[in-house]
């Protein structure tokens, strides 16, 4: 009988542990549900034998970048064109420019965080970087300071920035990395405050690249900012399904047939977007900036399209109409 009775006992104390077992699952699965990072997400990126470019007898170095598109968010509103955009911006970039491409989507703090710490295994001295961002961008300000962020996918809703990456988090990132050449192509909101340089001062328009004016450039550092807007809100759509600064950067990067430097690549690009924002009732001005705390030396960021190194390694001229801005 005092068996039984002790084997009563431990039926109902098993009975009482799964009771809170359920409730505890319960209340589990009603908690919002953190993306984690895919397996290619977060995989250390190998260096790839990219090969070296050259242009005129000039070595320009290995092209490198790291495309992200943030879209599907979880606990703020969802975007709807960032993922294309990366993918067809990732794809120009390769199959015209030659460059080696990272797209990583829907990406949280954790998988954009070693995405940017895995190019240091990768890139050397004389590489060049692009990093292009489409996603939420927020700012916080105070009376004293403004401070803009990029947003991971797992990001909680304004104020809370537990899993914001900080532009000065960004920009450190881009002083460490050995690319002797970056460009950064950021399409958010508030995306210029990443710099708070001045903005960038363009000369004469119809100067062309001489091969002394690539020789003053390519040795010197670069960290170049073009942002879809600056201390403001940009368009998510509007560009047949692109953003409208989406579509305006495909649109010049595939027209382009010949030498192009980063501020002549801002000058096209600039009057589309405005122009395309303006018929969507809306005011989108893109800037164009250095990134002095990011280590910039005036040197420049240049697209060399495959078909003009084919051109010029076979004796023949590139095609005409393209000018550089200093």
């Amino acid at each position: 009988a005092q068996l039984q009775a002790q084997i009563q006992t431990m039926r109902g104390l098993i009975g009482q542990l799964e009771g809170e077992r359920k409730t505890s699952s319960d209340q589990l699965a009603s908690l919002p549900q953190l993306r984690m990072p895919s397996a290619a997400q977060t995989q250390t990126i190998q260096a790839p034998q990219a090969d070296p470019r050259s242009y005129a007898g000039l070595d320009f170095g290995r092209y490198y970048a790291l495309v992200i598109g943030n879209q599907h968010y979880q606990q703020i509103d969802s975007l709807q064109t960032p993922i294309s955009d990366a993918d067809r911006i990732g794809q120009v970039l390769h199959d015209r420019y030659g460059f080696t491409v990272r797209v990583i989507t829907d990406a949280n703090d954790v998988a954009m965080l070693k995405a940017l710490n895995d190019l240091q295994t990768v890139l050397t001295p004389n590489d060049n970087l692009l990093i292009y961002y489409a996603g939420h961008g927020v700012r916080l300000k105070n009376a004293i300071t403004e401070v803009g962020y990029w947003l991971p996918v797992n990001s909680e809703p304004p104020p809370r920035d537990t899993f914001w990456i900080q532009n000065e988090q960004i920009t450190a990132h881009l002083a460490l990395l050995p690319a002797k050449r970056v460009l950064v192509i950021a399409d958010s909101c508030y995306a210029g405050l990443l710099s708070s340089d001045p903005s960038y001062l363009f000369l004469d328009p119809s100067a062309g690249y001489s091969r002394q004016y690539l020789q003053l450039k390519l040795p010197r550092r670069s960290r170049l900012l073009i942002s879809s807007g600056g201390d403001n809100p940009v368009l998510d759509t509007g560009g047949d399904g692109d953003s409208v600064f989406a579509r305006a950067l495909l649109e010049v990067l595939r027209s382009n047939t010949g030498l192009m430097s980063a501020p002549q690549l801002f000058g096209q690009l600039q009057v589309q977007v405005q122009a395309e924002a303006r018929h969507e009732h809306f005011t989108e001005t893109p800037e164009f900036k250095t990134i002095r705390e990011a280590g910039h030396e005036m040197g420049d960021f240049f697209f060399v399209p495959l078909s003009t190194q084919a051109a010029v390694a076979a004796g023949r001229s590139p095609s005409p109409g393209v000018h550089g801005r200093t």
